[in-house]
């Protein structure tokens, strides 16, 4: 459980999350692990009250002890929020909307809808020294609304990210 201070009237609230994870060595070099999880987040707008169910997988290998290899993908369904101008497409879509607190005077409007997400991530990290290390990834992720509309073509959200992160513990 957690709580999100945006400082939004719209954003602030409850985030709560129930799931089983499990990992297994498969040899001395390489594990995987499985997630299976549920989300709740319960906001001060209608929006903003999401729920979904996601499934995610991840292989490590390790050949040595100062680097990681990694792969993951996660596949996500329920409720996402997207923000944009209005439009007939968003409208059909939405469940809920309101004007985007976030983008004042924009004439943003967010949408909350029903969508399948799957993310694909592939990385490495190199330890740096006894308490640091040096991650690089990039990921695949792609959304798409769960209900298409029968006179449009349903547009999806296709975004690839690379991530550099220096990490240090202490």
């Amino acid at each position: 459980a957690a709580y999100d201070d945006w400082r939004s009237p719209l954003r602030d609230g409850a985030r709560y999350a129930l799931g089983v994870a499990l990992r297994l060595p498969l040899t001395d070099r390489i594990s995987a692990a499985g997630t299976l999880a549920h989300n709740i987040r319960r906001a001060k707008s209608a929006v903003f009250d999401l729920d979904d169910s996601s499934l995610r997988f991840n292989l490590d290998y390790q050949p040595s002890e100062r680097s990681l290899y990694y792969g993951s993908a996660e596949l996500r369904d329920g409720d996402i929020v997207s923000s944009g101008r209005p439009s007939l497409e968003n409208l059909g879509l939405a469940e809920h909307f309101v004007e985007d607190d976030a983008f004042g005077g924009r004439d943003f409007l967010s949408y909350r809808f029903k969508a399948r997400v799957g993310v694909l991530r592939l990385g490495a990290n190199w330890r740096m020294g006894p308490a640091s290390s040096l991650d690089l990834s990039w990921s695949r992720s792609v959304a798409r609304p769960r209900d298409d509309l029968p006179v449009l073509d349903t547009p999806g959200y296709f975004a690839g990210h690379v991530r550099m992160v220096y990490l240090v513990r202490y």
